[in-house]
């Protein structure tokens, strides 16, 4: 699988792969992923930019749902 420019500055950790006008990520149900379809191409730069490239999610309300998640699940 090819990478873009934009794959490569992904730092969100549920990211899983960048098509076309979609962005697939991690999704709330263990072993699923969740994608989110862009209106257009500019649309979905924005937010990479603003929240995929950003560790803590950069405020995106999918990556504060999965880090809230995660917080809750019980250690070990």
């Amino acid at each position: 699988m090819s990478r873009t420019a934009l794959d490569v500055k992904v730092k969100c950790p549920f990211f899983v792969k960048n098509i076309r006008a979609l962005l697939v990520c991690e999704g709330a149900v263990p072993g699923t992923c969740m994608t989110t379809r862009f209106a257009d191409p500019a649309a979905k730069v924005r937010h990479i930019e603003a929240c995929c490239n950003a560790p803590d999610g950069g405020g995106c309300p999918l990556a504060g749902l999965l880090f809230g998640i995660y917080e809750d699940l019980p250690d070990g």
